[in-house]
């Protein structure tokens, strides 16, 4: 129960009110004590006895009028408080005049890549390139803005001190707010190892397979090629292997081979040559490189033209569209002198919880607004999708539920997620009738398990290695489209 006086700004009322607290024995929780307001808080009484307590409190000389209150002043206070940590997008952290932390919000510990940690330390051991402990020492009384490192990402750090007045009316230094915002300054091609080791997730016995063999390979000057199905997160892992090379010191280089053509790849090569800062070549989708590129790259890494790194990336085997006639064998012999498998992201459920959280905090971050907590029972239901589309699937359900989502906490509800009837759209073997007729129910059942994830004619030809025109026939044939089947946005 809380109680709202009014009275006279007289020495000693305060002192007659709690003599009546202690007389009805009533254990005070809270007080608050303004210019002609008190305010009282303790553990609910019997009627009876309120009865007694309202009329006594009135008779005080000086009290003007008592009342019930929802809250207290101070409450109120702290919950608005906490209410716009919570909605804001900046870290921030408070810390003592010795740099011990004290509070933070969820932005912060986000960043710090903690969400339930309950003793951060010093904030020395979580901010470097600024010696805050020295600025806290100086007691000043200026805020500080410096370009620091946190979990090896660059930002701007603001330093606010807090100053409060004493007993004795004079001010004492009580420490610092930190406010922390991400920084647009480049963070050092020497630090990116750490920092995107820091980001990777591999607790899967077969991320952990493809973390320790690539961290063997990348030493090796020998071209890697990164095999797996789409969004899987190949030019991640390609990425990685740049910075675990000796070439992590210079700038690692992207050419996506879709579409491109023998003058377009001659033209980016002689660039990377001339500029002299590229330590890494990744080729995307390099199992799309048209045939006259193909020759134009093998004529490049004979004549020896490219100083730097090759690695690229490809959904299909090699070998395959060697054996198909599509993809150049000496260009094949040239570059896949190493080759590892990325898998799945149905043979990750161990990385599942860590990636979503990963993925989640990025999401926000990229749309400006604060960090969200996951229920347990979204994780549940995340592991039993089969992710045809793999990590870029899971990223656009997460984007999708952080978009239309206006809470704090991400819930079942909030994804929109295939039933599982819908998943496992009959693939099982049907044996009746001709051998035609199953073909055609396999293929109508394959189709309409991948649409949802591939809902073009394109995609779905890239997917199944199959000729546009051949799909766009298939799915017409079997009554496929965007009316007739949900689409995963």
């Amino acid at each position: 129960m809380r109680l709202e006086i009014s009275c006279e700004n007289r020495l000693g009322i305060t002192q007659d009110i709690l003599e009546i607290l202690v007389r009805h024995q009533i254990d005070l929780q809270g007080i608050e004590v303004h210019a002609e307001k008190i305010y009282l808080h303790f553990p609910s009484i019997e009627f009876a006895e309120f009865q007694h307590l309202m009329p006594e409190i009135r008779l005080i000389n000086g009290v003007k009028d008592v009342k019930t209150i929802n809250f207290m002043p101070f409450e109120r206070q702290h919950y608005e408080y906490q209410a716009a940590l919570k909605s804001e997008l900046e870290a921030i952290i408070s810390v003592d005049e010795k740099g011990k932390v004290l509070n933070l919000n969820r932005a912060a510990m986000s960043l710090l890549n903690n969400q339930s940690k309950k003793d951060y330390g010093l904030i020395t051991q979580w901010i470097k390139g600024i010696n805050i402990q020295r600025w806290l020492d100086t007691k000043s009384k200026e805020q500080l803005l410096q370009v620091g490192e946190i979990e090896q990402q660059t930002v701007q750090v603001e330093l606010h001190p807090l100053w409060l007045p004493s007993e004795q009316n004079n001010m004492v230094f009580t420490g610092a707010l930190i406010r922390i915002k991400p920084s647009h300054a480049h963070y050092p091609l020497a630090n990116q190892q750490a920092f995107i080791l820091n980001q990777t997730v591999a607790h899967a016995s077969g991320s952990k397979k493809l973390v320790r063999d690539l961290k063997k390979l990348a030493r090796t000057e020998l071209t890697v090629v990164f095999e797996g199905e789409a969004g899987t997160g190949k030019h991640y892992f390609a990425s990685l292997c740049h910075y675990l090379s000796a070439h992590s010191t210079k700038v690692v280089h992207t050419i996506d081979c879709i579409g491109l053509s023998a003058d377009e790849l001659k033209l980016q090569l002689a660039q990377i040559e001339q500029d002299k800062i590229v330590g890494s070549v990744i080729f995307r989708h390099i199992d799309k490189l048209l045939a006259d590129s193909q020759a134009q790259l093998l004529t490049c890494l004979k004549q020896t033209q490219l100083t730097c790194r090759i690695l690229a990336t490809t959904q299909k085997s090699l070998m395959y569209l060697v054996n198909e006639g599509v993809f150049d064998e000496n260009l094949y012999q040239a570059i896949n002198q190493l080759c590892l498998h990325v898998p799945p992201l149905r043979e990750r459920e161990a990385d599942l919880a860590q990636l979503t959280e990963l993925l989640a905090r990025k999401a926000c971050n990229k749309f400006e607004r604060p960090h969200v907590q996951i229920d347990k029972a979204v994780l549940t239901q995340l592991a039993n999708q089969q992710w045809m589309g793999n990590l870029s699937q899971l990223e656009s359900v997460i984007n999708q539920a952080l978009l239309t989502n206006n809470q704090d906490k991400l819930t079942v509800d909030d994804f929109e997620l295939p039933q599982a009837q819908e998943q496992a759209y009959n693939l099982s073997t049907d044996l009746s009738g001709s051998l035609d007729d199953a073909v055609k129910r396999f293929e109508n059942a394959l189709l309409r398990q991948l649409y949802p994830h591939y809902p073009s004619t394109r995609q779905l030809a890239q997917k199944l290695g199959l000729s546009h025109t051949a799909i766009a026939n298939k799915l017409r044939d079997y009554g496929i489209n965007k009316h007739t089947v949900k689409v995963i946005k």
